[in-house]
């Protein structure tokens, strides 16, 4: 990563990559009933 990465944008993609992960989890369970 360049240094001119700001923190806030580094928040922002893994608080996607939760979400992304949480919906998969979600449609994962939602199968398995």
């Amino acid at each position: 990563m360049n240094k001119e990465t700001r923190p806030a944008e580094a928040i922002k993609i893994k608080n996607q990559g939760k979400r992304f992960w949480s919906a998969l989890d979600y449609i994962i369970s939602s199968f398995r009933e």
